[in-house]
């Protein structure tokens, strides 16, 4: 009889069989830098400082990345709280129309 644990021990692990290509096309798009989005835009971080997201399978750069300062955080919770009364003000149907269009989006781009 073949137990799990038997399994684990023969699989081979190789490289995933879904390519790169698109994601690295993408983010190459976008100069693999990456700011904050906030109030509906992507903007710089305050403090200017950023920092590296590595591959770590392959110990490769990924792109830069915003690292968030305090006033980062208050800029965004502020462009929330103004949208808060907008969002609210919308009956529950609209809201859904909203979350499934963000769904669909993802769902149509993760292929």
């Amino acid at each position: 009889m073949t137990i799990v644990s038997d399994i684990f021990r023969s699989m081979s692990y190789g490289p995933a069989p879904e390519s790169t290509a698109r994601a690295e096309e993408w983010l190459d798009g976008h100069d693999r830098k990456f700011g904050h989005f906030i109030d509906g835009g992507w903007v710089e971080p305050s403090d200017g400082e950023w920092f590296d997201s590595i591959n770590s399978a392959k110990d490769e750069f990924i792109a830069a990345v915003a690292q968030g300062s305090e006033a980062d955080v208050d800029r965004a919770v502020a462009a929330a709280r103004a949208a808060q009364a907008g969002w609210a003000a919308l009956g529950g149907h609209q809201r859904a129309r909203h979350l499934y269009a963000i769904a669909r989006g993802i769902q149509r781009n993760s292929r």
